[in-house]
């Protein structure tokens, strides 16, 4: 593939990423998630313990999701849930990298082909092709954005009270709070199980943002979805 930013890379920095990506693979789904949520803002002093907890419970939360139910084509998967897919460019930006958006007016998934491009390019350059084979990262992308369709409704209470973390209590009533970023956790296993890869997407975009610190994308940390209204 040529024309990415990858290809601008010189020998070392290749070597570099590849030893970087590499010690990811040391790293099972729970602790990737766990590293994910551990990344977001209020999650800054929590213990690994909680963090793992969290991490494994929206990871079975999602492979639930996935399991009822047969739609092998991802786009009827999609409008199954009332979800038009569209293409456009504009998911790398000198801030940020976006692969998929969610929105809910229109109920739309946008896939954005440029960092999709990047992504595959980064596959090819790690020999992950067997992971994560040419077509079926925009699918991963696709389910994942079914699950914060499906996470905006009922699924989305059912999950935080599992997560139970509470936010605080008044007498004996108790307030249960977000846990961000748990969300993520859920759609990348929902993504994984349904699209049967070997692998979690989770691994894709911890090595898309171990590459973003070689091509300079401003240095934000990689947006794994967006969501609109």
């Amino acid at each position: 593939m040529t024309g990415q930013p990858l290809d601008l890379l010189g020998p070392d920095d290749r070597s570099t990423l590849r030893e970087r990506c590499g010690a990811l693979l040391d790293q099972d789904e729970t602790q990737l998630g766990a590293a994910l949520i551990g990344s977001l803002p209020t999650h800054e002093a929590r213990s690994e313990n909680v963090l793992r907890q969290w991490s494994a419970i929206a990871t079975e939360f999602g492979a639930e999701l996935a399991r009822p139910g047969e739609h092998p084509d991802i786009d009827e998967l999609a409008a199954a849930f009332g979800l038009r897919v569209v293409h456009s460019g504009g998911g790398v930006t000198p801030s940020r990298l976006t692969l998929a958006q969610y929105a809910s007016r229109p109920p739309t998934v946008r896939i954005f082909d440029d960092t999709m491009l990047l992504a595959q390019s980064l596959v090819e350059l790690l020999d992950w092709q067997a992971w994560f084979p040419a077509g079926r990262i925009r699918d991963a992308a696709v389910c994942h954005e079914v699950v914060h369709r499906l996470l905006s409704g009922a699924p989305g209470d059912v999950l935080k009270k599992r997560l139970g973390h509470v936010a605080f209590r008044l007498g004996p009533v108790v307030f249960r709070g977000h846990v961000l970023g748990a969300d993520e956790v859920a759609a990348h296993s929902y993504a994984r199980v349904r699209c049967r890869l070997p692998k979690s997407p989770l691994l894709l975009t911890a090595a898309l943002a171990e590459a973003s610190d070689f091509l300079d994308f401003g240095r934000a940390p990689l947006v794994h979805s967006g969501k609109g209204v």
